[in-house]
């Protein structure tokens, strides 16, 4: 039984029975009433603290009296059912998740501080009602899924925090990129000025060079525009240009630049190309395979070869590189096509980069559909091969 309190303490009509014994109160006052006699304590120990209690308690001769108006009224409270108790357990979860996604900081604080002020002015609003709300339940579920709120506050902030220093991180990271692949054809192209410069070159040959350093500087432009094509075809907002190519010119543009930048490490680069035609966009597929070319340059011992192939096999063309340089170990090779990941050990590592031409690689490389394979061993040179699928 759960008793329905009237009120607080001094609902019920009080009188002292020394007032009947001298006559000030009226026998006629207590007809067709219920009676209860009893003493009331002023300290604590006849007094019981109840939900309308106040100071040091509620007598227990009041409390006697509720318990008998409650019988006869048959008013007695009614618990919250257990639907009841989860759905409003719920709703409180789902106010403290709707406030961390509006509020932050003192004002998240003050709405939970409200919510656990307003579950108890509601709670005293039901009583009344004749409605047994589970309080301390209540405010444990409020207390809980505000801590998860406070959790989960920290975590967006450290998140927002550490998206923010790795987005400044790699765009110092793409600003050193960009000017890392640049220099690939400024090389080449001082490399031929100094040969150019020379007296004894013949005025044939001094021709030519001039030619492919007009030719190299163009790249220059090209080379950023491709750059910037990779990174917005990375999130989704360029499209391909494919279009059927024929590898084998596409390829002696290719080992023609290569060349020019291998000439200081007198490094040999050998290309078997046939007549292949894939559908692809030749800038980036352009931009790949001259990556490949050039880190088969940069990683490889002086007066070495490098080797340019490319063969049909089944449904797939593949395009491979392969030199006599450094290697790679195997613990490495599942790491080298993360963005600005560089190897760290060898005679490799003393080689400039940012480690971002193998990551654009892979992405050029993937949107077509295709993938990059790596087959290397230290010491014993490397070999990357382009997978594309054959749609002839």
């Amino acid at each position: 039984m759960l008793i329905n309190y009237a009120g607080p303490e001094g609902t019920f009509r009080r009188v002292q029975f020394s007032s009947l014994v001298d006559g000030t109160a009226h026998t006629e006052d207590f007809r067709n009433k219920i009676v209860f006699l009893g003493v009331t304590a002023q300290g604590s120990g006849d007094r019981l603290f109840t939900p309308l209690s106040s100071g040091i308690g509620m007598s227990g001769i009041e409390i006697h009296a509720n318990v008998a108006r409650t019988i006869l009224d048959q008013d007695f409270l009614v618990p919250l059912s257990e639907v009841g108790e989860l759905t409003a357990l719920a709703i409180i979860g789902g106010l403290c998740l709707l406030s961390i996604r509006v509020l932050r900081g003192i004002r998240l604080s003050g709405a939970l501080v409200l919510m656990g002020a307003l579950i108890v002015a509601a709670s005293f609003v039901a009583l009344h009602l004749g409605e047994l709300w589970p309080v301390g339940t209540m405010l444990v579920g409020l207390v809980v899924s505000g801590s998860i709120v406070g959790v989960g506050e920290y975590a967006l902030v450290a998140t927002a925090l550490r998206k923010s220093e790795r987005n400044q991180r790699e765009y110092a990271f793409r600003v050193q990129a960009i000017a890392h692949e640049i220099k690939t054809p400024l090389t080449a192209i001082q490399g031929s000025s100094e040969i150019i410069s020379d007296h004894l070159v013949p005025d044939e040959q001094r021709s030519q060079i001039a030619g492919m350093i007009h030719k190299e500087s163009k790249k220059l432009t090209q080379l950023i525009h491709t750059f910037l094509d990779v990174e917005r075809m990375a999130t989704g907002s360029l499209a391909l240009e494919k279009q059927q190519l024929d590898l084998a010119p596409l390829c002696q543009d290719l080992l023609e630049r290569a060349q020019l930048y291998s000439a200081r490490k007198k490094i040999t680069i050998i290309a078997d190309v046939p007549h292949v035609t894939v559908a692809a966009d030749g800038d980036l597929l352009s931009f790949a395979i001259y990556n490949l070319l050039t880190n088969a340059v940069k990683y490889s011992p002086k007066q070495t070869t490098v080797y340019l192939t490319a063969v049909e096999r089944g449904d797939a063309v593949l395009i491979s590189v392969a030199d006599q340089g450094y290697g790679i170990a195997a613990t490495e090779q599942r790491k080298i096509f993360e963005r600005f990941y560089r190897v760290g050990r060898g005679q490799a590592a003393s080689e400039e980069g940012t480690g971002i031409g193998l990551a654009l690689v892979k992405e050029i490389v993937s949107q077509h559909g295709g993938r990059v394979e790596v087959d290397s061993r230290e010491g014993a040179g490397s070999r990357f091969t382009i997978v594309l699928p054959n749609q002839n």
